[in-house]
C-alpha cells in the first residue's frame, strides 16, 4: 500500500523537499538580496492602501488561518457529520501540512520582519504556516465534505475555499508578519502536497467516502 502510494506521488514528494531545499540555498547565496528587495518593495507598495478598516478586516481573515478555527471546525465534523472518515483524513490532511511547515521553517530559518501591525509571532518566517495550512485545510474540507457531489458543484466551492484561503495568506503580509515571498512559498508548496493528499484519498478511500 504504501509502495503504491509512494509510486503515484512520488513526484509531488520530491518537488515538496526540492522546493524546501531550493529556497534553503537561496538563503545563502546572493540570489537571497534580490528576494529581500523584492519584498521590501512590496512592502513599501502595500503601505499606500493601508486603511483602518483594512487592518480590522485583515486580522479577521488572519484569525481563520489561526489553528483555533481549524479545530473548531474539526470538532464540529465529529459532532455533527456521519462518516467519520472525513473527520479523520480531514484531520490528517491538516496535520500533515502543519509537519511540512515545521520542517521547512526549521530547515531554512528565515527571520521574520522587523516590525508589523499585531504581534509579531516567535517562529520562522519561511514559509508562511497560515498560508500553507489554510489552503490545504480549505480546500481539503469542501473537497471531502462533497465527494459525493456533482463535479461542478465541488469544483465551483473548492474555487472559493481556495479565494478564501489566499485572502487569509495575503493578511498576513498586510499585516507585517511575513515577506511576499513567505506567502509565495506556502502557495507553491500547497500544491503537490494537495495533489498528494488527494491522490491518495481516491487510491485509499474513495469506497470509505461514498458510502460503499
Amino acid at each position: 500500500m504504501i509502495k503504491k502510494i509512494i509510486e503515484n506521488n512520488w513526484v509531488y514528494m520530491v518537488l515538496i523537499f526540492a522546493i524546501i531545499l531550493i529556497f534553503n540555498y537561496v538563503m545563502n547565496s546572493e540570489t537571497y538580496e534580490t528576494i529581500i528587495k523584492f519584498d521590501n518593495n512590496f512592502f513599501e507598495a502595500i503601505n499606500d492602501f493601508r486603511s483602518t478598516t483594512g487592518t480590522e478586516v485583515f486580522k479577521i481573515f488572519t484569525y481563520f488561518g489561526n489553528i483555533y478555527i481549524p479545530l473548531l471546525i474539526l470538532l464540529c465534523l465529529m459532532l455533527f457529520v456521519k462518516n467519520k472518515w472525513i473527520v479523520i483524513l480531514q484531520t490528517s490532511s491538516y496535520g500533515i501540512a502543519g509537519v511540512i511547515t515545521y520542517i521547512a521553517k526549521i530547515l531554512i530559518a528565515r527571520p521574520r520582519p522587523g516590525s508589523a501591525l499585531i504581534a509579531i509571532p516567535t517562529s520562522y518566517s519561511f514559509p508562511s504556516g497560515h498560508t500553507l495550512t489554510s489552503i490545504v485545510f480549505y480546500v481539503m474540507l469542501v473537497y471531502l465534505l462533497t465527494f459525493n457531489s456533482k463535479k461542478e458543484v465541488r469544483n465551483a466551492l473548492i474555487v472559493l475555499a481556495t479565494i478564501f484561503a489566499l485572502l487569509i495568506a495575503f493578511s498576513r503580509p498586510y499585516l507585517g508578519v511575513h515577506y511576499l515571498s513567505d506567502i509565495l512559498g506556502g502557495m507553491i508548496l500547497s500544491i503537490p502536497l494537495l495533489f498528494v493528499l488527494i491522490n491518495t484519498i481516491n487510491y485509499l478511500f474513495s469506497k470509505k467516502l461514498s458510502g460503499e
